[in-house]
This record gives C-alpha cells, structure tokens and sequence, in this order.
C-alpha cells in the first residue's frame, strides 16, 4: 500500500512538472525574473483602474515607480563605471594561488552598492557551471576603488578563460545590468607537475638519457689526455705526476656528454579516454607529460613533444629549444577533453606513432591504445581507464555504443587510479620505465 501511494505521489509531481507546451516557452520565460512580476501588476492595475476603480491607477503609477527606479539606478550606476582586472602571476600551476586585483573607476558622485564579478576562473566542472561570483560591498563617489582576491585554480588553461562580467541589480534586483570587464595580462595555467628523482636508464647500457660519453672535451666521463693548467680549472683534476715532472700545473683532460634527444609521444584521442574532468585519463596523460617534460630538461635532454589524436588547427609538436615554457605553454593550452564518440577502431589504428629507433621515445597511453611498437629505445607508461572512471558511470562505460577499440592485451598497467597516479608514476620512473611489451 505504501508504495502504490509513493508510485502514485511520482506519478502526479511528474504531471505538474511536465511541459505540455515547449513551444510557448520563449513567451512566458521573462514571468520567471522579477521584473516579469512588476510589468504584469502594473498591466492588471491599469485593469482595475478602468474596469473597478481609480484605485487601481495608484498601484500601476507605483508599479511604473519602482519599475523605473529598479533600472534607471543600475543603468546609470553602470554608465559611470570603468573596471579592469589584473593576474600578478603570468604562469601557474593547477591548484596553486593567483593573485587577481580588480580596479573599479566610479566617475560619479553617487556611491554603487550591490556589485557582482561574474567569471570563469578554471575552476572543477564543466563550462555551465564554472562560474565563479565574487560579490562587492561598495564603490566610492568619484574614486579608484582596488579589491583583491586568491584565486585557486582547478584545471590547466588560461585565466581568464572568458571576460568577466560586472553586475549589478541594486536597489531592488528587478533587472541586472552587465558590463564586460577588461583584462590586463592573463595567466597561463600549466598543468600539475609531480616530483621525480632521476632519469631512467637505458636497457644494455651504462648510459642514460642524460647523455652519452664522446671524445670531445669536457668534465664528464674518463680521462683522455692531459694539458696545462688554465685559470678556473679544478684543483681535484691536477695531474700531480705530470705536475711533479714537468714543473708546472697539469691537469686531465675529460670525456663530455653528448644530449641525448627523447621523443616523447602522448596519445589524446578522445576515444581511448575515459573519466570526468580534471581527473579524466585525458588530463592525467598531460600531466604525466609534463612531468616527464620538466625532468628531462632539468637533465639537459633535448625534448621533442608529439601528441596523437589532436584535430589538425591544433599544433601537435613542440620542443624545449627555446626552453621549457613553451613546452609547459602548449601543454596547458590544449583543448579540454571532450568524448569523441565518432571515431572507428581503423581511424585508431593510423594514429598510432611510428616508431623511431634512433632516439629514446617515451609513449604515455591507455591500456586502449591500439598498438605499442617493441623495441628497446621505447620506454611506455600505460594509463587503466577503468580506475577513473565515476561509479555512476561504469554501466554507460561497459554498455556503451560506440566501438571500444581492443585493448592492448601485453601492456602492463602503471597508472590506475588518480588518487595513486602521484605515487605509481614516481615508483615507474625509478624503476626505470620498464617497456610495455
């Protein structure tokens, strides 16, 4: 009895809600804001004012009143206002600090009450509800009012992704009036970067891919001949016996390390990834490139960047030629993800990397990718999808109608989960990147 009452209750709260006339939406949606409310009591007073009584004509000019008052004051309040917005860091990282001032010019003599930021601050969350809303107490009569804020934010881009709005509905909040507001340097967001130790060793070899010894002289490596001693020469690398023959300083003469270029290859089609937001395999594959990016260039590697799966108006190829920012740059400044359920398993297949033997290749992939070449220069870090996944979203995962692409039946998962994604990929890297095949 007690659930035919609660099917019953459904069933009626789903008839009340329902929309029987979608069409007539576009008419009577203004009836929603407030100012809907006061046109339609000023309209039915002028009705009782001809059809009852002249009272009805006091409420309608009251009506016209507070209409006028409620627009007339935030619009002229608007009209005397000039708003610029400052970011004192150029870059950033995700989840760290940045500090935004906003500069509001009231070139009248009447104060503005009840204004409101509105923004797009990369905050967690999709473009709808990425609004961010930072409310002003008061702006002085003929002043240059600065307020400051932190803001912290949740995924990589740019700050601001879109121009912020100023706001305001005082007195009454009948109508709102906006103002876009002018941004002065943005900040680029670079995605999270996490702490490794060292540089992964190649497989049959001393060597890493720090470099390897040449014949050139340098400070590394073995000794390969002898010379006089020039003024900034270290004391420890004295010949003394040499020294002691032929009367004055000698010192060794040392092998140099050559750059060893890496390739590193990201694989971003939409397809082989999974997840929601910040913590989708999409943006963990950036921010695993990244962090190989940074540690490869504080050794000295020369970095070239490929990302597979990228629409052709986005660059797909960056290098540490001009130093690391440009790199961390286009990193931070690729499209966010977005499931692509379009593609087909052949479309996968030609976006795999050709593979390049003559250089170190780091491929950062899902265990979906289609294909990983074997070879000994190629290092894989493969990401699961399964462990980003929501839990409200593995039965849409599993049952989908798209065509999942075969997984990669050798590869050998590193990264399952993001809670873990940190520790795994740090543990990865000292282990030296065992290849996935």
């Amino acid at each position: 009895m007690v659930q035919r009452s609660i099917s019953l209750f459904h069933w009626m709260m789903k008839g009340i809600n329902h929309d029987f006339c979608p069409n007539m939406n576009r008419y009577v949606y203004w009836l929603k804001k407030p100012i809907g409310w006061v046109v339609s009591g000023a309209i039915f007073s002028l009705l009782v004012g001809l059809l009852i009584g002249p009272q009805g004509y006091v409420l309608m000019w009251s009506f016209i009143a507070l209409l006028v008052i409620g627009v007339a004051w935030p619009w002229l309040s608007m009209k005397g206002l000039s708003c610029k917005l400052f970011f004192e860091e150029s870059r950033s990282e995700e989840d760290n600090d940045v500090h935004v001032i906003l500069e509001i010019t009231n070139r009248l003599p009447l104060p503005t009450f009840g204004l409101m930021l509105t923004g797009q601050f990369l905050q967690e969350g999709n473009s709808d509800d990425d609004q961010v809303a930072v409310s002003l107490r008061q702006v002085s009569a003929w002043s240059v009012c600065r307020f400051d804020w932190v803001v912290e934010p949740r995924r990589r881009g740019e700050l601001p992704s879109q121009i912020p709005i100023i706001s305001t509905g005082f007195p009454f909040g009948l109508y709102q009036i906006e103002k876009p507001v002018e941004v002065h340097g943005k900040t680029i967001v670079w995605p999270a970067c996490q702490q490794l130790d060292g540089i992964p060793p190649l497989d049959g070899s001393q060597f890493n891919v720090d470099g390897t010894a040449s014949d050139r002289a340098g400070t590394d490596g073995e000794t390969i001949g002898v010379r006089e001693y020039r003024h900034g020469d270290s004391i420890r690398n004295i010949h003394w016996n040499h020294t002691a023959r032929c009367c004055r300083l000698i010192v060794k003469e040392k092998q140099s390390l050559t750059q060893m270029p890496v390739r590193i290859v990201v694989d971003l089609n939409a397809c082989n990834h999974h997840g929601v937001g910040g913590q989708s395999t999409f943006e963990w594959a950036i921010r695993i490139a990244a962090t190989v990016c940074k540690q490869l260039h504080q050794h000295q590697a020369q970095i070239e960047l490929v990302c597979l799966g990228l629409s052709r108006e986005v660059p797909k190829k960056v290098s540490n030629r001009w130093g690391l920012q440009p790199v961390l740059d286009f990193l931070a400044l690729l499209p966010q993800y977005v499931p692509d359920l379009a593609k087909t398993r052949s479309e996968l297949e030609q976006s795999a990397p050709i593979e390049d033997g003559k250089r170190f290749s780091i491929l950062i992939h899902t265990k979906s990718f289609a294909h990983v070449p074997d070879s000994k220069q190629l290092k894989s870090i493969c990401i699961d999808p399964d462990g980003f996944i929501e839990t409200d979203e593995l039965d849409d995962f599993h049952t989908s109608h798209w065509i999942q692409p075969e997984p990669n039946r050798t590869a050998s998962i590193a990264i399952t989960s993001p809670q873990t994604a940190a520790k795994q990929l740090s543990e990865l890297w000292l282990g030296g990147l065992y290849a996935a095949h």
